[in-house]
């Protein structure tokens, strides 16, 4: 069984330890466990509790008005508004829940409405990638296991793929571009290039992805199959002894008549050197989606 502090409470729920402890002495909302040394925590019965009061609380019934519900008609009113709410702040705390619950029909059935209202672009721009930035912070701090999120990537990961799937690229007079995606070894952001994918094949632009732990060697073969327009990765694990300056040097030169793009913590932070010409490093997947809209307009133009 896990454990939470109060702190672990505010980070995932969003409201402050203080106002928690309101809620425990004014309202007797819910009342912590204690360790033999007396120190305070709370279950998984507990975080999903206080989650459920944040939203609904959030979705304007007063606290005294929740005190005096049963927990079961909590739970009921939580998953009425979340179905049939697509704000996107609720869509995302909605997710939150279901994650914590490891309630795969219910995070489905969310990301399935989210699909619906928005598309499946909508869908990641307004949801996904929120969530997944959120899921990231809450993993920094400790707030979530691995189980949650693994649970959370496998669900994502199998959307995406058949989303891609779904896609047809256009025949076009126009000669098509292509773009290599690849991993190298030790990274692991393999959603994140799914959904780039997405992107490419959606704008016509013929994705290749090669997969993850790809070396220069392999890059090489790929790349003298399809002499590809762009190169995509995303660089963002620590490494010592592994310079990433070096490292997209040597793509830069190895593949000059390619656009390199990158992105990833390691990536957006190193010192590049003078001369790059061929390389493009964007901070976030909105801006990598921003690049690929303007090379749309550019080609239609």
């Amino acid at each position: 069984m896990a454990t939470y502090s109060i702190k672990d409470l505010e980070t995932l729920s969003g409201i402050k330890a203080h106002t928690i402890r309101i809620w425990e002495q004014r309202y007797n909302l819910i009342e912590p466990k204690r360790t033999p040394t007396n120190i305070r925590f709370y279950t998984d019965e507990d975080l999903k509790y206080v989650l459920n009061i944040a939203f609904l609380n959030k979705n304007g019934l007063r606290i005294s008005q929740i005190a005096k519900m049963e927990r079961g008609e909590i739970a009921t009113k939580v998953d009425n508004i979340s179905q049939d709410s697509f704000e996107d702040t609720n869509q995302l705390q909605a997710l939150t829940m279901a994650m914590m619950e490891l309630n795969l029909l219910h995070f489905e059935s969310l990301l399935q409405a989210s699909i619906q209202q928005y598309g499946f672009e909508g869908c990641i721009l307004r949801l996904i990638m929120p969530f997944l930035e959120k899921l990231n912070l809450l993993w920094l701090t400790g707030s979530v296991s691995n189980v949650h999120e693994q649970f959370v990537h496998n669900i994502i990961r199998r959307k995406v793929l058949a989303a891609v799937d779904n896609l047809e690229i256009i025949a076009t007079k126009t000669p098509q571009r292509t773009c290599l995606l690849y991993l190298m070894e030790g990274e692991d952001l393999e959603i994140l290039t799914l959904m780039v994918e997405y992107f490419l094949k959606a704008r016509n632009i013929m994705p290749i992805y090669l997969g993850m732990r790809i070396g220069l060697e392999d890059l090489n073969i790929a790349y003298a199959a399809h002499q590809p327009d762009f190169i995509f990765t995303s660089i963002a694990e620590h490494r010592a002894k592994f310079s990433i300056a070096n490292y997209v040097q040597t793509l830069s030169d190895t593949f000059s008549n390619s656009m390199i793009l990158l992105t990833g913590y390691q990536a957006i932070n190193m010192q590049p050197a003078e001369g790059l010409d061929n390389v493009l490093v964007l901070e976030d997947f909105y801006e990598i989606v921003d690049f690929l809209d303007n090379l749309q307009e550019k080609r239609k133009k």
